[in-house]
């Protein structure tokens, strides 16, 4: 349960200081290759945002997942956020083009 909780907030660490890096100086938003880089670290936020809460958002009728407390609801705001994040492969894609 930790191990993805802590690699999860290094990978929303690293995506803020690249979003910061980027918005920082002017010259580097003009670039196309930065503009994608944004586009795959904002969407990787939302990814590690979900995956970093692992398995609270989950129903609390699923008592054997450990520190399952959410409810219908937040499984589903997870599950949103996860599949949003999934946003940066297309953005990668773009990069090897």
């Amino acid at each position: 349960v930790w191990l993805p909780r802590l690699s999860a907030l290094v990978s929303l660490l690293c995506s803020l200081f690249i979003i910061h890096d980027i918005l920082k100086d002017g010259k580097q938003k003009d670039s196309i290759y930065h503009q994608i880089l944004l586009g795959i670290s904002i969407f990787d936020c939302f990814s590690s945002l979900a995956i970093s809460v692992t398995t609270l958002p989950m129903p609390a009728k699923y008592n054997f997942y450990l520190g399952a407390m959410g409810n219908d609801s937040t499984c589903k705001a997870q599950a949103f956020l996860v599949q949003l994040g999934f946003s940066a492969v297309w953005y990668n894609v773009s990069l090897s083009l």
